[in-house]
């Protein structure tokens, strides 16, 4: 928020590879100026999405009680403040809908092929958002080998 450059089309130019990271910030100091409850306003759309995310991949790979019991979790753990009230660690929560939408369009593509590439994608927006985003060939496969019967098809 307190970046010069926030609001200009330089901010791309420092940090080219994280990209979809700094298009919201600089959406919103765009639209509505350098005020921390814009910032803030979308860390929370994301945390709220990144629940929904969670309950769905719950819901599908366990039970409904189950998937209540997490999402409700995620949407209250404190480890999880510093994403949402901290207008830096909004990266945290982009990337992580990026990567729980890719896992939940992968297991979608189990029935409808075409949505395997748009997995892909989103795990490219992911990996423009942060280079965490690394880790999600492994949860595939770690999906593979917990849950053979359901992903019943090849890497």
């Amino acid at each position: 928020m307190e970046n010069p450059i926030i609001d200009k089309w330089e901010i791309f130019l420092t940090n080219p590879l994280g990209f979809f990271g700094i298009l919201p910030k600089f959406i919103i100091a765009n639209i509505f100026g350098k005020v921390p409850w814009a910032f803030r306003t979308v860390n929370i759309l994301f945390h709220i999405e990144n629940c929904f995310l969670i309950y769905f991949l719950a819901d599908i790979l366990l039970n409904k009680r189950i998937a209540l019991v997490t999402a409700l979790l995620a949407s209250s753990h404190p480890i999880l403040t510093e994403s949402i009230t901290w207008i830096a660690g909004g990266g945290y929560a982009q990337y992580t809908f990026f990567i729980l939408l890719g896992i939940s369009l992968y297991l979608l593509s189990v029935k409808k092929e075409r949505l395997y590439y748009a997995s892909l994608i989103s795990f490219l927006i992911a990996l423009l958002t942060s280079e965490k985003a690394m880790a999600f060939p492994f949860i595939l496969v770690s999906l593979h080998l917990s849950y053979p019967k359901l992903l019943n098809k090849k890497i």
